[in-house]
């Protein structure tokens, strides 16, 4: 968060990786503060792009499976992260399983 700030700070856009902003008053800050300063936070998010979440968001869009209500989303890996992963560190990835993996299927189905 302080290296968004400091960005925003000297008119810089800003790209952030995810876990971008751990919490909502981090994001409303960085909200705030890119206003402020006339510019862009953006948030890196590669799987937007993946051609079945375009494809689910245009069928989504254009109502050919309806409203959605709820979703059930399995993932399935060739690897399991080892025990000793960074990203199996609540506090150093910046969340649980859901923040790591599932966020992108819950940006996916907006």
């Amino acid at each position: 968060m302080p290296l968004t700030l400091e960005a925003l700070a000297a008119r810089k856009h800003v790209l952030v990786e995810k876990p971008a902003f751990p919490c909502l008053a981090d994001f409303e800050h960085a909200q705030t503060a890119a206003a402020e300063a006339g510019r862009v936070v953006l948030v890196g998010e590669n799987d937007h792009y993946k051609p079945l979440a375009v494809c689910l968001r245009k069928l989504l869009a254009d109502g050919a499976i309806g409203e959605m209500v709820l979703a059930h989303f399995t993932t399935l890996v060739k690897k399991f992260k080892t025990a000793d992963d960074w990203r199996n560190d609540e506090v150093m990835a910046g969340g649980d399983a859901f923040f790591e993996e599932g966020i992108h299927w819950l940006l996916s189905g907006q």
